[in-house]
């Protein structure tokens, strides 16, 4: 990693989204409030509002859930530590369980897709609320992470349940790259209904590999879309 950044800023933004139970049924989605907090000095309103949490969801297989959301930065650096937290909901709005994935933003404009599992012990999820903590701190490289095209997702059943995605992944690069973090979240209509993350462990210098992955989702995806982002660690 080249440097290390001051603290510029903190962004803090929360919303309750409905999204898909184990029934497979639409659900829709409820603005939430909306804060924000800053801390250093001489921080803009322009850095402290450096990325959107544009919408999240779930899907449900027995007691495993997969939690999502979609967050895209909104300024022109790279770096920042995204962190997520996911309370999960039943249907009076009791949090029944909470998880939080940390990622980072490798790209100016990115939309980068931050997901992990829980386990419920058979309880049906009903809402997923999601909270977004952005910080500049210099805890993740700060060179953009280049673009990698991906080909249309296939989503097929599988013979003995469950679905999977496949879809092709392109280095346009003259280097090889090793374990870039795919985000997979899978849609009903405009609904998040799951996904899942995965990462392929070489993608040849201008070449392309075909990445194959379960998703965990509630009932039938019309459609599920790749993010492709840098690994969590880079020299």
């Amino acid at each position: 990693m080249k440097g290390v950044r001051r603290l510029l800023g903190v962004v803090l933004v929360s919303g309750v989204l409905v999204a898909c139970g184990t029934s497979g049924d639409s659900g829709t989605s409820e603005a939430g409030a909306t804060e924000s907090s800053t801390s250093g000095g001489g921080v803009s309103e322009a850095d402290a509002t450096a990325a959107t949490l544009l919408d999240a969801g779930f899907g449900q297989q027995d007691q495993f859930v997969w939690v999502t959301a979609l967050v895209r930065n909104d300024s022109d650096t790279v770096g920042q530590t995204v962190i997520v937290h996911f309370n999960a909901l039943d249907a009076s709005g009791n949090t029944i369980k909470s998880a939080d994935q940390v990622e980072a933003f490798s790209r100016p404009g990115e939309t980068l897709a931050v997901g992990t599992q829980m386990t419920v012990s058979q309880e049906e999820v009903a809402k997923v609320k999601a909270n977004l903590l952005v910080e500049d701190s210099g805890a993740f490289s700060d060179e953009p992470f280049p673009t990698m095209p991906v080909s249309d997702m296939q989503v097929t059943k599988r013979q003995y349940g469950g679905w999977q995605a496949q879809f092709t992944l392109k280095n346009p690069t003259s280097e090889p790259v090793q374990n870039p973090r795919i985000g997979i979240v899978c849609f009903a209509g405009d609904t998040i209904i799951g996904g899942r993350s995965t990462y392929p462990a070489l993608v040849p210098a201008n070449g392309t590999t075909v990445v194959e992955s379960d998703v965990m989702v509630s009932g039938k995806p019309e459609r599920c879309e790749a993010y492709v982002g840098a690994p969590a660690a880079r020299s």
